[in-house]
């Protein structure tokens, strides 16, 4: 005959297996792929847009970025392309809610990468509470002058590797960082074909053709 306390055991550890197995996930890993993205040859201004997914929620990021090497800082030999400008706030995440860009650590304010301008680095926290970590993580701005082709990696992840390596992490309110999967990309700079310039000027060519038929004819038909 059973035991009566087994078998009061047995239904409990029925009901906390049925009770795990309704409970819905509460946290998600996030997800970051930096992606391949094509730039033009010799120009400034040029956005690349970088999201995050997962929705795990959070207060603070801390932002690495490189291309290419890294430059001489990092004991490279690329010069460019350069970041010109990273913005983690303007229609990101964290854009209703954060205490401002906060640059480098070191007391260094965003945007001043001169000494590095290959590697970028800044962060920010929540004012209050955390955002879910679904959507624009960052918009890059990066000036490709003085490249008219090649390819250069584009890191988040494993950025001045010869300094020490930093990544970019996101971080819960206590601020520990949260579990973060980053598949780095590359840029690729492309010189536009020539063909296509003179496809233009054919087509245009063709164009001015066709308005010059359609005035004589309409001239013809006045005449008439």
């Amino acid at each position: 005959m059973p035991n009566t306390h087994s078998i009061r055991l047995r239904r409990r550890h029925l009901a906390v297996a049925a009770a795990i197995s309704l409970a819905p996930t509460i946290a998600n890993a996030a997800l970051v792929a930096v992606g391949t993205h094509n730039l033009l040859a010799n120009s400034p201004n040029q956005k690349i847009t970088i999201q995050v997914t997962g929705g795990e929620q959070i207060a603070g990021e801390d932002l690495f970025a490189q291309i290419g090497d890294g430059g001489p800082i990092n004991g490279g030999t690329n010069t460019k392309p350069i970041f010109t400008n990273v913005d983690i706030i303007t229609s990101t995440i964290f854009v209703g809610n954060n205490s401002g860009a906060q640059g480098d650590p070191n007391g260094i304010p965003p945007g001043s990468n001169a000494g590095h301008p290959l590697i970028w680095l800044d962060s920010t926290v929540t004012n209050t509470g955390t955002v879910p970590a679904n959507g624009l993580l960052a918009t890059l701005t990066i000036d490709t002058t003085g490249v008219n082709s090649g390819t250069f990696s584009l890191l988040l992840t494993g950025v001045a590797n010869t300094l020490g390596s930093f990544n970019t992490t996101l971080r819960a309110s206590s601020g520990d960082p949260i579990p973060l999967t980053v598949t780095n990309g590359r840029i690729t700079v492309v010189t536009p074909e020539p063909a296509s310039g003179m496809l233009g000027v054919a087509g245009m060519t063709l164009l001015l053709s066709r308005r010059k038929r359609r005035i004589h004819f309409k001239a013809a038909s006045t005449e008439s």
